[in-house]
């Protein structure tokens, strides 16, 4: 954990802790692992206002009430270790001012070993594995359906993420029928539709994708289009500084540095074999490097999708992905190296998508399968309607009482289902579906006469 003594001080002053106590914290954190009452006591000697037993058993169960540390279990056996999520939300509840300032670390990426190093927790990834299961596959009618939801959910939640004011709402009408809602800006519609396009991208083309340097240029060229000042910021890599608000960490200035770590990131990436790992490096490290000059949350954010995508696995949308809690997260890393918070949110964030997405999958395959299972029902009532207004023994305006009236089925929810795709059969009936239904010309004319 990247903490210095000020940040350490900080932490205790903060919390309305007594002097003394950060060197207790410092020596948990120095640990690496949980440490006995008795090891901790020689390491702290001489460094803090007391040295009794007692006395220093007495200011850890201080420590474990204020929640940076953690104590296990109970009686001679008893260890202590810092709450590393705890500890990382005390330290971001300092003032980014009297933080340590911290830079680019070109080890965080260059000492990352695909298959060996975690960013992800272990139990983590197979918690997100337990969740997910869906299965995608190219090209299949269903799932089609589904992914153009999941265009909508991500370019809302994840330009949510970035301050977008759209509504849920005004981005549907946006992807769906073009129309720009009032009152927003130019630069919030044109993100909107760049993480459709995105999406989209990203969807059709994952099996042929790999997150490798080219894929992350053209993604960020996707996202980046029309919203930075030249085009030829979009795609290409940075060459000067670049500033992070809410935050002490500075991103490296150096072209050569960012051109390294962008290579590294493109390297590695493609040969971490856990999904959730590599989508997690991905959502970290595009960020952490900051290889261009903006953009970088969003092109970390959509390269995640990626390896999830590719294994079949159900998309991460961000939807009801807390902002608050994303960025803390994003901070804790570039800070700290730790990914506690993170870790948390990325699960929380997958368990919502997923959750959303079953239930798209699952509403789509009901209507499938009853337009399936019930297609000679649906095709008599649709005969049936128009035969009758063409005789004139029905009434167009009275559609759906007609319907109801001549389907009888015990099963109101397989009922309404038949009955919402014999109206869609008759929102678009045209002359040659008329004939697929069995109607003759001279009737289906007849029926638009008076329709």
């Amino acid at each position: 954990m990247n903490l210095t003594d000020n940040d350490i001080r900080q932490i205790i002053a903060n919390l309305g802790l007594p002097e003394g106590d950060e060197a207790i914290l410092s020596a948990l954190l120095g640990a690496g692992e949980p440490v006995r009452l008795s090891a901790i006591l020689e390491r702290v000697q001489g460094a803090v206002p007391f040295g009794t037993r007692q006395q220093l058993s007495r200011r850890l169960s201080a420590l474990v009430d204020s929640g940076l540390v953690h104590k296990r279990p109970k009686g001679p056996q008893t260890t202590y270790r810092p709450d590393t999520e705890s500890v990382a939300q005390a330290y971001l509840d300092i003032d980014p001012g009297k933080r340590s300032l911290k830079w680019f670390h070109p080890a965080r990426i260059e000492a990352y070993i695909p298959g060996e190093t975690r960013l992800l927790p272990p139990e983590a990834a197979e918690e997100a594995r337990a969740l997910s299961d869906a299965s995608l596959e190219i090209g299949d009618t269903i799932n089609q359906t589904v992914f153009r939801r999941l265009m909508i959910d991500t370019a809302w939640s994840s330009s949510l993420l970035e301050g977008n004011t759209y509504t849920f709402g005004e981005t549907e009408d946006l992807i769906e029928k073009g129309e720009a809602a009032e009152g927003r800006s130019a630069e919030e519609t044109r993100m909107i539709r760049n993480h459709a396009d995105t999406v989209d991208f990203l969807v059709k083309n994952r099996a042929l994708l790999e997150p490798n340097t080219a894929t992350l240029r053209g993604l960020h060229k996707l996202l980046a289009r029309d919203l930075l000042e030249s085009p030829e910021e979009e795609g290409n890599l940075r060459g000067g500084e670049v500033a992070i608000a809410r935050t002490a960490y500075f991103p490296s200035p150096d072209l050569l540095t960012v051109e390294a770590g962008f290579e590294g990131i493109g390297r590695k990436a493609p040969e971490i074999p856990d999904p959730y790992e590599q989508a997690f490096f991905l959502l970290l490290a595009v960020p952490y490097l900051q290889p261009f000059l903006d953009v970088n949350k969003r092109t970390g954010r959509m390269a995640a999708n990626l390896p999830l995508l590719r294994q079949g696995l159900a998309p991460l949308s961000y939807f009801n992905m807390d902002r608050e809690a994303y960025l803390r997260g994003m901070v804790e890393f570039y800070e700290l190296g730790t990914t506690s918070i993170m870790t948390r949110v990325f699960l929380d964030g997958y368990r919502s998508s997923v959750e959303r997405y079953r239930t798209y999958f699952q509403t789509i395959a009901g209507k499938e399968s009853v337009a399936r299972d019930h297609r000679n029902t649906i095709r008599e009532l649709v005969k049936g309607f128009v035969g009758a207004v063409a005789d004139g023994k029905a009434d167009p305006r009275d559609r759906d009482q007609f319907l109801r009236k001549h389907l009888t089925l015990n099963d109101v929810s397989v009922r309404d289902r038949i009955i919402i795709e014999a109206n869609r059969e008759l929102d678009r009936l045209g002359l040659a579906e008329a004939i697929g239904h069995g109607i003759d010309p001279e009737t289906f004319q007849a029926y638009q006469d008076r329709v």
